[in-house]
């Protein structure tokens, strides 16, 4: 048994270090745009493969217990999403670490996988139309494309106008690479990979960066990651 994790830890760092694909897509999030306290948060994919990805906030809170005793902790919590696209599922945990001792703990369980909804995964036709669907009539979720073409952060980038619930907004993406399949939101069903959404004109989520991705400067310790990863792999 002993044998087969040290096997699965050497492979699962081979794969990890040599796969000059995997990315870490980083993007400024702000959906209470309307309150005169909205902060920015930092919400963050890493693009392992094709078909692998994980998502989480960075960080969701910061606990501090027992200030007034000699142990004294501060707990970093981050709600960690992993998808699955080959099986079109997702496995939802939280992963807490304590800034003082470095130490970090989390429930993943390779057992407790859900398939994404059906309206996650519609069929778009050529003018990218979608009804109700589902059975969700509150959704009413449309996509139209538009022909507005410009270049933001150094993406060339097409227009879609986008309505959900009864909000609206626009959104450019590009085509130069896909990550959107990395949200659990309506972005999952957009083409190629998000790079600015706005509502009445005001910004709702921006790409901030797409880097290669260093197991040493994530917020989730490489040794845990790494187990993550090891456990998916054998399922």
């Amino acid at each position: 048994m002993k044998k087969h994790i040290i096997f699965c830890l050497f492979f699962t760092l081979l794969n990890v270090y040599l796969n000059a694909q995997c990315k870490v897509i980083t993007y400024s999030h702000n959906l209470n745009f309307n309150s005169p306290d909205a902060k920015h948060h930092i919400y963050k994919s890493i693009w392992f493969n094709k078909n692998k990805g994980l998502s989480y906030n960075a960080p969701v809170s910061i606990v501090k217990l027992n200030p007034n005793q000699a142990e004294k902790k501060n707990f970093i919590n981050y709600s960690v999403t992993l998808l699955d696209k080959k099986v079109n599922s997702f496995n939802y945990f939280q992963y807490s670490l304590d800034t003082i001792s470095n130490k970090s703990s989390f429930n993943f369980n390779n057992q407790n996988w859900s398939s994404i909804d059906g309206y996650l995964n519609p069929k778009i036709d050529n003018n990218f139309k979608i009804e109700n669907v589902n059975g969700d009539t509150k959704r009413n979720f449309k996509i139209k494309k538009q022909k507005d073409v410009k270049v933001i952060s150094g993406y060339e980038c097409n227009l879609l106008h986008v309505s959900e619930y009864g909000r609206n907004y626009n959104v450019w993406y590009t085509n130069d690479f896909n990550y959107n399949w990395l949200f659990l939101n309506f972005v999952y069903e957009l083409p190629g990979t998000v790079i600015l959404i706005e509502e009445d004109g005001k910004t709702v989520l921006e790409l901030v960066s797409v880097e290669e991705l260093n197991y040493d400067q994530t917020d989730i310790k490489t040794k845990d990651l790494l187990k993550i990863l090891c456990t998916w792999g054998n399922e």
